[in-house]
Formats: structure tokens, C-alpha cells, sequence
């Protein structure tokens, strides 16, 4: 994913329902970052990973997917899909961004 305001390859959490994806023709994403201080605000929530890549995320840092940094791509935008978010966390992003618009 490559956002404006920090131009670069980075991952990102689909935050589109599945049964839109075949049929839009762009997928709104939450940004994961590296960058993050502790205690985590609640529009930050920590990922799985693992130094050799062999956690479900397929992150290798200590990252926090960020709920109110979201970007907007086509399907021909996304370079790979390296892995999965556990689905308490995407349960707790997807409150997130529905507090959010609330």
C-alpha cells in the first residue's frame, strides 16, 4: 500500500467486507506501522509477528495496524497478501473504525 503522506510499500489490513470485494473496484485498507510508542492509543492495536515471519500476520517487527489511517486502493495496487489477522483483532479494528463513524 502506498499512501500520500508517507509514500511507500507497506502492508495493510482489508477492511472491506468480503462479499464487496469481487465487486468494487477499490478496497479501503488500515495502515500497519512500525512506528508506534507505548501505551498504545486505541486507534493502534498490536499485531502477531515473528522474527522469522512464520506467525499468521507473516509480520517480521513488532507492528500496530492503525485505525484511523486508512487508504483507499485498486485491486492491481496490492503487491502481495503476506498473511492473515487473527479475527479478535480484526473484530476490535472493525468496532474501532465503527466507533469512529458513530
Amino acid at each position: 500500500m502506498t499512501p500520500g503522506r508517507n509514500p511507500k510499500l507497506r502492508p495493510g489490513v482489508i477492511v472491506t467486507p468480503n462479499n464487496e470485494l469481487n465487486q468494487c473496484h477499490h478496497i479501503v485498507l488500515a495502515a500497519i506501522t512500525t512506528r508506534f510508542d507505548l501505551p498504545l492509543p486505541a486507534t493502534k492495536i498490536q499485531l502477531p509477528w515473528s522474527r522469522a515471519g512464520d506467525s499468521r500476520t507473516g509480520l517480521r517487527k513488532s507492528s500496530v495496524v492503525v485505525a484511523n489511517w486508512l487508504v483507499t486502493i485498486t485491486p492491481s495496487d496490492v503487491d502481495e497478501i503476506a498473511g492473515v489477522v487473527p479475527s479478535n483483532i480484526l473484530i476490535e479494528l472493525l468496532n474501532q473504525l465503527q466507533n469512529d463513524v458513530s
